[in-house]
């Protein structure tokens, strides 16, 4: 069974968003253990604001970590992976390295450039910019996926 932390500047508000993510961590328990995390949004002004916020958010992030296990970091530089080897790599990141997961999602100013240095993985799940609470959405439902190409599930064709 997989171990994963999931760490978020901010918790979902949309509530239909809300209503996904509570699903995917339902369908989720049959293939991972999934912890949670959630730290406050920092205000800001205007984009003059990034270095301080963001360096802030990361320090309550890093924080937040668990004590050991990957981290990877949510960037739309990172790679972007299929399914199929999305699924791999989890297991090639646990299995092989016996390590809990933690992917970070940081705040909507971007990671500070230390979350960078802190991860061992950058993973991008599209090229499309999109709300970071449907980025969530979509790396739940990918993680999904993944435990069902794992387990030979008829989830994934």
């Amino acid at each position: 069974m997989l171990d994963i932390t999931i760490i978020t500047v901010g918790a979902t508000k949309d509530p239909a968003l809300k209503n996904l993510e509570e699903k995917y961590l339902t369908f989720l328990k049959l293939y991972a253990k999934v912890n949670m995390r959630h730290i406050n949004a920092l205000p800001f002004a205007s984009e003059f604001d990034r270095e301080r916020v963001t360096q802030k958010e990361a320090e309550h992030l890093l924080n937040t970590l668990p004590d050991h296990g990957r981290v990877i970091l949510l960037s739309e530089h990172g790679t972007t992976y299929t399914s199929d080897t999305f699924s791999k790599k989890l297991i090639a990141w646990t299995e092989h390295e016996s390590q809990p997961i933690t992917f970070i999602f940081a705040g909507p100013l971007g990671p500070h450039t230390s979350l960078y240095e802190k991860a061992n993985t950058e993973l991008s799940l599209s090229p499309l910019t999109m709300p970071h609470e449907l980025a969530l959405i979509v790396l739940l439902e990918q993680l999904y996926r993944a435990g069902t190409i794992l387990n030979g599930k008829t989830y994934h064709y």
